[in-house]
């Protein structure tokens, strides 16, 4: 008997060891970012949580640019006695003005996203941009937005086919609302379209188009510089009628559906309905999340992202808006 015991003590701390990983060593810290919240959102983080388990501690941060609620995510990261943090942004587009501004407040570039910063601080004088940035000198490093993976052309074929049943006699059509710089605009067009265009090989649909839709107007009355720096390509009007005869055009040889290029909704699809009442087509409500190939982009990036140095290059009180700047 005295020599079963110590046997079965040492299996079961054995077992310990293995069941906790993380013992002995720091945990992972992740943040998630999104452009806008939601239950989409939400589950998501909750299950990149799940999936990662002990080995990783997951806060999120969702939303326009805001360096209090940022800081707060950073904090609780901080708190858990993380070893790093890898920032992911659940970004459609690297270049999105949003996320530019972002990379400023935890501190990866010196000055603030013009467009961004020109918006929200016309009125303030010459308050300084401050920054959110993990406590003492924690490392951190981001990695890129979704772009051309081919997890979104797996999230945009999920959608399609939840809309149809016959590949081969249906159209899409990508609806991509406009960034407020038109200089993005081209490239957030052809990203659409090179997307919609895998997704018509692979699900072998008629044909694949992408549209670009109104743009945001920019408050003329709040940030006067916006009028000479950013323009609208289109009035809402002519984009709405451009969307309109592009369905009719589609419509007469195939069913026409039309996939919003969101990660998550935001109205755009009821936007859509009122602009083709009477077409026929059909419309996704939904955005790409929740999405499996989505998620396992999001491990792929936190993969990635520890095998990057630290980031943060800039870690001053903040600068002023790009417009002050002499």
């Amino acid at each position: 008997m005295r020599f079963i015991l110590p046997a079965v003590l040492a299996l079961f701390w054995t077992f310990s060891l293995n069941a906790q990983p993380m013992l002995g060593r720091k945990p992972l810290g992740v943040l998630l970012l999104s452009k806008t919240g939601g239950h989409e959102w939400d589950k998501t983080v909750q299950d990149i949580r799940k999936e990662l388990g002990r080995e990783a501690v997951v806060e999120d941060f969702s939303g326009s640019p805001d360096s209090r609620v940022l800081q707060r995510a950073l904090d609780k990261l901080s708190s858990a006695r993380v070893e790093r943090i890898v920032a992911v942004p659940v970004y459609l587009h690297s270049g999105d003005e949003e996320l530019e501004q972002i990379r400023y407040l935890l501190g990866l570039q010196k000055f603030p996203c013009a467009s961004f910063s020109l918006a929200a601080h016309a009125n303030r004088g010459s308050s300084r941009v401050r920054r959110a940035l993990p406590q003492g000198r924690l490392a951190l490093a981001m990695t890129g937005a979704v772009d051309d993976d081919p997890a979104v052309d797996a999230a945009l074929l999920a959608r399609a086919k939840e809309l149809g049943r016959r590949s081969e006699r249906e159209a899409l059509l990508v609806a991509v609302p406009a960034p407020l710089d038109e200089a993005r605009r081209s490239a957030w067009l052809d990203s659409a379209l090179k997307h919609a265009q895998n997704v018509r090989e692979k699900g072998r649909y008629r044909s694949a188009h992408a549209i670009l839709l109104a743009g945001p107007a920019p408050d003329m009355d709040a940030a006067p510089d916006l009028r000479r720096r950013f323009v609208q390509s289109k009035e809402p009007m002519s984009a709405e009628k451009e969307l309109q005869e592009t369905v009719r055009s589609l419509s007469r040889s195939a069913s026409v559906m039309i996939l919003p290029y969101i990660l998550i909704p935001d109205g755009t699809d009821r936007s859509l309905q009122k602009s083709t009442e009477g077409s026929f087509c059909k419309i996704s409500a939904k955005g790409l999340l929740p999405s499996p190939d989505i998620n396992a982009w999001i491990r792929a990036r936190i993969q990635e992202g520890l095998r990057l140095p630290d980031m943060i290059a800039h870690r001053d009180e903040g600068q002023l808006p790009a417009a002050r700047v002499k």
